[in-house]
């Protein structure tokens, strides 16, 4: 009732132990901003945290009603009963104000991408560094991303991203805790969409995400601790084992089982993000995140990316696909130049090879122009990894390997994922288990070489006495 029509109550201050139904009172949410949150944000916000107090799924209609009941019961029981003061009673008019009110405006602040506004509501209680809250903003903006675009795959996540903010407003957990756990959240729903689990495995592990902020508020409580254990969560998650099928470097589909960490890394280089729709908002959410990393660590810039739904980027491969049936022109003969002992057709859908642009809308002209007609366009670009790409002389295979080397080293500074300089000084395990298997091949070898002459030598031996 209360999520129905919140704009319908009127006054009502009397402190009577009252229930919700049939009681009025006047609890319209607004934004900081001013604006009116509407049903929706309401009822989802009652929803999810229902589903986050209950630990379980909840159904539509009659089950969602009963379990919204069952956590207010409890909700109100516990806290009449933990007071020293019994004379006053908590009613539903408390908890929505405790509970739904701060959700809901949360809620809809991040679905309508107010980022810093949102900040600035749950991060008031204390001073925080500027660095920490542009980096927890873009760990909320690549989250919002996934969210808005993956949501059957991702939706679970943003109940923990509501819970989690709702204990940054309300605790003395500060950005840069928060910023280590939103870390882990991107991290989740990258695995979320790289490994597909099924929708119960997908609840179960955003449960365990909030056993570990409950955990790290209790242990923050009682040892006046301000430092939780999110760091070694995302340490655990980025070395756990799993099995992932890939395209490797000759576009043969291959079958490996290693870290987390790993595999995470390997998808974001190798898979074809180019090639379908849901591929290139991938690729436009990590081409910003990472953006916005570099922007965030330059000692000095103006640069700023634009809180608008990512309406104003565009992806293009920058060596475009090849077109069989078009007349082979000036700029198809450049880039046959370039790529002339290699297949092209591999890396042009590719991270390294992707760009993200300002501009709306390209056209086939322009999408399939020589490298030098497009250094011109990405020179008056503002976005830092669409500069970089006007330093290359050429845009080659090596040009691309160097690219794509430098998208690892900057995944491992956001996420920690293995970047190739610790691939390098570290021999992948199938690796050393071959050079294993040649080394004990090259001893029997050995061994059975010279047993081999040992007995050529006793036969001979036998030989001559026989005669």
């Amino acid at each position: 009732n209360l999520a129905s029509d919140p704009a319908s109550f009127n006054n009502n201050n009397n402190n009577e132990n009252t229930n919700i139904v049939g009681t009025t009172y006047s609890l319209t949410t607004t934004t900081t901003t001013g604006g009116a949150v509407g049903r929706n944000s309401i009822a989802t916000a009652c929803r999810l945290r229902t589903t986050a107090a209950l630990r379980r799924k909840i159904g539509k209609n009659q089950e969602e009603v009963k379990a919204m009941e069952l956590w207010l019961k409890q909700t109100l029981w516990y806290q009449n009963n933990k007071k020293d003061d019994k004379s006053v009673i908590i009613d539903g008019k408390d908890f929505f104000i405790q509970q739904i009110q701060p959700a809901s405006k949360i809620l809809y602040m991040l679905r309508t991408n107010e980022l810093d506004t949102v900040l600035q509501y749950c991060c008031s209680n204390e001073e925080e560094s500027t660095t920490d809250m542009v980096s927890l903003k873009a760990r909320l903006r690549f989250l919002r991303s996934v969210l808005t675009n993956f949501a059957g795959m991702t939706k679970d996540i943003e109940m923990v991203i509501l819970e989690a903010l709702l204990i940054t407003k309300n605790s003395n957990f500060g950005t840069k805790e928060m910023d280590n756990y939103f870390a882990l959240l991107e991290l989740t729903a990258m695995e979320f969409i790289m490994m597909k689990p099924s929708p119960a495995k997908r609840l179960q592990r955003c449960f365990g995400l909030l056993d570990i902020l409950f955990n790290a508020v209790i242990q923050n409580n009682d040892t006046n601790n301000d430092a939780p254990s999110f760091v070694t969560a995302k340490e655990e998650l980025l070395q756990k084992e799993v099995t992932t099928t890939f395209n490797d470097d000759n576009g043969i589909e291959t079958t490996i089982t290693t870290s987390f960490s790993k595999s995470l890394l390997r998808w974001i280089i190798n898979n074809d993000f180019g090639t379908t729709t849901s591929g290139k908002r991938m690729a436009m959410a990590l081409l910003e995140r990472m953006n916005s990393y570099l922007i965030l660590t330059a000692t000095t810039t103006t640069t700023n990316l634009d809180d608008d739904d990512n309406n104003n980027y565009i992806v293009e491969t920058i060596i475009p696909p090849k077109d069989e049936n078009k007349r082979v022109g000036d700029d198809e003969l450049y880039w046959i130049k370039q790529w002339k002992n290699y297949d092209r057709t591999i890396s042009v859908p590719r991270l390294a090879n992707l760009c993200l642009l300002t501009k709306k809308k390209l056209t086939k002209k322009q999408i399939a122009s020589s490298f030098p007609t497009k250094q011109k366009r990405y020179q008056n670009e503002v976005l830092p990894l669409t500069n970089t790409v006007c330093n290359e002389k050429d845009w080659n295979y090596e040009s691309f390997l160097k690219r794509q080397t430098s998208f690892e080293d900057l995944l491992h500074k956001i996420w920690g994922l293995s970047s190739a300089s610790e691939q390098q000084q570290q021999p992948k395990r199938q690796e050393r288990i071959d050079d294993a298997s040649n080394s004990t091949t090259k001893k029997k070898d050995k061994k059975r070489a010279s047993k081999s002459t040992n007995k050529k030598d006793s036969n001979t031996q036998q030989q001559l006495l026989s005669n």
